[in-house]
């Protein structure tokens, strides 16, 4: 089988998921081609994967007539396919105006669903952007419609013990970014400043480890704020040292998406933060916002407030996050993370996604859908031309 693929483009989780997949696919007798490259070298493709957020250029290659036979979607988190199109707070906000597009895009997602070609990297995102119509017509189809974030796994080998005083060292795993990360890790870098050396309890290094386009922010944030504890800024760590790193250095880590994974399989206590942007945080439960990631409840490794949220999450505050730390340890702690992350294993998702893939039907969905989303992305991007030539 010949595999195309087109990927978001950016450093993070979707495209390292994607390349996951790739390098899986190729060790297993699978042929795999970037999907522009597959074009230009005439190579036809049996199947396209594709994340949500290549929609768009898949749109305007669909106009040009050089789809591919088969197309399968892969969305990933919470809200994915319609965050394509609008943040996720603006469906909410402009419903009434967006009715006419969401019409458009509730027949486009049951053509997907209809076709096979759309699946989900966990229920959370599911029920957040399907309507009940969706999940009834997905039902038709089994339940093989989740194939959560793969990783590949390591025989369990505990990390350090904590050292006798108990003087703890925390952790940020993941990108540093100004969409939805950011000021959940500035936030995060606060409350730990309040809570430490209270009731017994204190720490004395925070490793952050990651980039991206927030760290002028952050190193100012660091620079202005009278923090208890050192901060280490590691821009970046190869994915096969990286376990080994945080098993020798850190204690307890904080991230979302894969990065909590990661985390795990160092058999380090994992915690999800919860991602929101600098607008959301002004909105947001700013209380109960962390969670053990073998707490989480359908695949879901982050999610964002009010946007369809159908699966109750045990989140909790990070006083008590830290208390179950104290009370439980590290060791118990990470060895719950390292088995709730076993049930990600690539070679359990991988050869399932392989397996769906011969569901996807040939017949496409129609052109006309991909006309349509390809002239909203245009008017959109029009749209903001003008408003910067305005503003300016």
């Amino acid at each position: 089988m010949i595999i195309g693929y087109l990927k978001q483009g950016l450093f993070g989780g979707t495209d390292a998921l994607i390349e996951r997949f790739i390098s899986w696919a190729n060790d297993n007798g699978y042929y795999c081609i970037e999907y522009n490259n597959a074009l230009n070298n005439n190579i036809k493709v049996d199947i396209l994967l594709m994340p949500t957020s290549s929609i768009k250029e898949y749109s305007l290659l669909r106009v040009r007539g050089e789809g591919a036979r088969r197309v399968i979607i892969w969305a990933m988190g919470h809200g994915a396919f319609r965050a394509v199109f609008f943040r996720p707070d603006h469906w909410i906000k402009y419903s009434v105006l967006l009715k006419p597009f969401t019409w458009f895009i509730d027949i486009f997602l049951s053509r997907l669903i209809d076709n096979c070609s759309l699946v989900f990297t966990d229920s959370v995102g599911m029920y957040s952007d399907l309507k009940k119509n969706h999940i009834e017509m997905l039902m038709r189809f089994g339940s093989d419609s989740i194939f959560p974030i793969a990783i590949k796994t390591d025989p369990m080998v505990s990390a350090n013990s904590l050292n006798e005083v108990e003087n703890f060292r925390f952790g940020w795993v993941g990108r540093v970014s100004k969409d939805f990360k950011l000021f959940p890790l500035v936030d995060l870098l606060k409350e730990l400043n309040k809570l430490n050396f209270q009731n017994g309890f204190s720490f004395s290094k925070f490793y952050i480890v990651g980039t991206g386009d927030g760290m002028p922010f952050l190193q100012n944030f660091i620079s202005s704020e009278r923090l208890s504890f050192d901060i280490e800024l590691i821009s970046h760590i190869e994915p096969d040292l990286l376990r080994g790193f945080l098993k020798e250095n850190v204690d307890l880590v904080f991230s979302m998406g894969t990065s909590s994974l990661d985390v795990a399989m160092s058999t380090i206590p994992s915690v999800i933060v919860k991602p929101y942007s600098s607008v959301d945080s002004e909105v947001i439960d700013h209380v109960d916002k962390y969670r053990y990631v073998f707490e989480s409840v359908g695949y879901s490794l982050g999610e964002f407030d009010g946007i369809g949220n159908r699966v109750i999450q045990k989140n909790k505050n990070l006083d008590s996050i830290i208390q179950d730390f104290v009370s439980e340890g590290k060791n118990l702690l990470g060895y719950k993370s390292y088995k709730y992350a076993m049930i990600y294993d690539e070679n359990i998702v991988f050869p399932a996604l392989i397996e769906r893939m011969g569901k996807v039907r040939k017949a496409q969905v129609s052109v006309f859908y991909y006309i349509g989303i390809a002239f909203f992305f245009c008017i959109k991007g029009a749209i903001k031309l003008f408003g910067r030539r305005y503003e300016s």
